[in-house]
C-alpha cells in the first residue's frame, strides 16, 4: 500500500475517506518507491533484479494490512 492521490480520484474528491485508507498504520509512500528503484540501479553490474516486491512491514499479502486500533 502505497499513499498515493489515487485514493482522493478513486473518493471522487473526499479526502477524508480517502486518508480513511491509510488509517491505523504507516503506508509507504512515493519517496520509499523511488529509493528503491535508485537502490536497484545503482546495484552492480553483475546484479540482476528479475523481481521486486515492495511492501510496508505492515502488509502480509496483497489484501491482509495489519492496523492498530
Amino acid at each position: 500500500m502505497v499513499e498515493t492521490n489515487f485514493s482522493k480520484v478513486r473518493f471522487d474528491g473526499n479526502e477524508s475517506t480517502a486518508e480513511s485508507v491509510y488509517k491505523g498504520f504507516e503506508p509507504l509512500i512515493g519517496d520509499d518507491v523511488a529509493d528503491t528503484v535508485v537502490y536497484s540501479i545503482n546495484l552492480p553490474q553483475n546484479i540482476q533484479i528479475a523481481e521486486l516486491t515492495v511492501m510496508p512491514t505492515c502488509q502480509a499479502l496483497g489484501t491482509v494490512v495489519y492496523k492498530k486500533g
